[in-house]
Formats: C-alpha cells, structure tokens, sequence
C-alpha cells in the first residue's frame, strides 16, 4: 500500500483524486442514456507471458455494468484470449463500438491484458513513444526496437 501511494505521488495524483475521478465515471455510467455499449477484453494466454486474473477483471467489470450502471448484457461484447486478435480488437471496436453509438450514448472500453510502449512515428510526445494494448497474436519483430518493424500492438490513435 504504501509503495501504491508512492507511485501516486509520483504521478501527481493523490488517493482523493482517484476517488473523485472514480465518482465522476460512476455518475456518467449511471446516467439514463438512449444506450450503452461496452467492449470487454481479458487477455490471459499470452505465449510468452500469461497473466492470471484478465478474464476475471472481464467478468467483474460485465457484472457491475449489468448490475450497478443498468447495461443492457445484449449491449457488451466480450473478448477473451484467442478471440482479442489484432484483427479482432479492431474490429470489435469498429463494429460494435463506432459503428452503433449514438451522440448521448455512453460507450466503455475495458482492457485487462498486457501493455506496452513502442516508437511512435508521429512523435506526440518528448520521449517519442506510445503507449499500447498487446493483443493475444502482439508479437514482436526480431531484433526490435533496434531493428524496425511493425509491431501488433494497437496504439490509441490507431482506435480513434
């Protein structure tokens, strides 16, 4: 716990912070809106580095969309393992997320699953990299980040 609130701090945020915030979310999810849609992904299966609790984090966050905020379960996709390919992500996201939300619908993204950081070509920020999300089939070139290559992580620019 206090290693947490040591990252915290480092962060600039502060326990209160982190609960409004969480209030502030908790208040728009509740609201009654046209719809609500939510795209879920839990990865544990990674070949290299499984993670233990992805899927479960998934079920968690279904459950509390369904129980606490009024989400409609026809409304979640759910992604797991084998199924949040690069290619499955995408097209999740598009599909289910982009393509059917409404100006006033309320639209969840959840990702449970590995991260990373890799070049970003466009250079948004001073370190000139970019955060990710690591698909199940995210692999990375030989060689990389010394030799160039694409990668299957999916940068947030590449989903907006």
């Amino acid at each position: 716990m206090q290693f947490a609130g040591s990252t915290l701090a480092g962060l600039g945020l502060s326990q209160l912070d982190l609960q409004s915030m969480g209030d502030r979310y908790a208040r728009v999810l509740a609201q009654s809106t046209p719809r609500k849609l939510a795209l879920l992904v839990g990865i544990n299966t990674y070949k290299n580095a499984p993670l233990k609790g992805c899927i479960t984090d998934v079920n968690l966050q279904q459950q509390l969309l369904i129980h606490r905020f009024g989400f409609n379960p026809k409304d979640i996709l759910i992604l797991t393992d084998g199924q949040a390919t690069r290619q499955g992500l995408l097209s999740a996201f598009e599909e289910h997320l982009i393509k059917q939300a409404k100006p006033g619908d309320i639209v969840v993204y959840h990702f449970s699953g590995h991260g990373s950081q890799v070049k970003d070509p466009d250079c948004d920020f001073s370190d000139c990299l970019n955060s990710t999300f690591v698909p199940i089939d995210g692999i990375l070139p030989e060689g990389f980040p010394q030799q160039p290559g694409a990668v299957a992580d999916i940068m947030g620019h590449t989903l907006f």
